[in-house]
Order: C-alpha cells, then structure tokens, then sequence
C-alpha cells in the first residue's frame, strides 16, 4: 500500500480589503488533493507558475502555510 498525503497550498496575487478586518485574496488558485510527496505537489504548483506568469519579471514570491510539517 502507498502511504499518500493530504496537502493543500494557493496561489494568488495579493489582497484586497473588502471590510474593516476583512480582506479577499485575488486571482487565487487553490491546489489540493493527496499525494506521494510534497514535491508532487510543489512541482504542479511551479508547472502552474510557469504557464500562467512570465517568471522572468516576477521579483518575489512569499509561501504561507498552516504549520503544518513540509519536506521541501
């Protein structure tokens, strides 16, 4: 049996504020489901990355997560 994790990550292009103590995320895509790795996952997010970005002119990229252990 394959042992198969549960992992979840985003991607957008900033906030916006919509209320007092209230933002919404722009342009987000979400990425879940289960898989082998975590890299299997991180490499569906950077193949987005690539296809929906001109990587060249992008200067920065922050990663959040929940706390949850990641082994990239």
């Amino acid at each position: 049996m394959l042992y198969k994790e549960s992992f979840q990550y985003y991607v957008h292009e900033g906030k916006k504020l919509i209320s007092k103590g209230r933002n919404q995320l722009q342009n987000v895509r979400y990425f879940t489901g289960e898989y082998k790795t975590s890299e299997d996952l991180w490499l569906e997010v950077a193949n987005y990355l690539e296809q929906a970005y001109d990587m060249g002119k992008v200067e920065k990229i922050y990663l959040s997560g929940d706390g949850a252990k990641c082994d990239f």
